[in-house]
């Protein structure tokens, strides 16, 4: 059987402060959490990118006639 070595105490302890820091950590600030997408109220329009021949499929959002973000179609 394979013996574990134990990390040195210095590290450890570095290590189990990150961890902690680490869960308390939002992936969002408050002032973002309050923001809506931009994309909220944006028709769908589904349309085919023309670079290649492969043809993927695209989401294009459009919000007054503008428009705002283009995505893949993932269906």
């Amino acid at each position: 059987m394979k013996e574990h070595t134990l990390l040195p105490a210095p590290v450890q302890a570095v290590v189990s402060q990150v961890m902690e820091i680490g869960s308390r950590v939002q992936p969002f600030s408050s002032e973002s959490i309050e923001k809506a997408p931009r994309i909220r109220d944006a028709k769908v329009v589904k349309s085919v990118c023309p670079y290649c021949a492969v043809g993927c499929g695209l989401n294009v959002y459009v919000k007054d006639g503008k428009v705002i973000d283009i995505e893949g179609n993932p269906d």
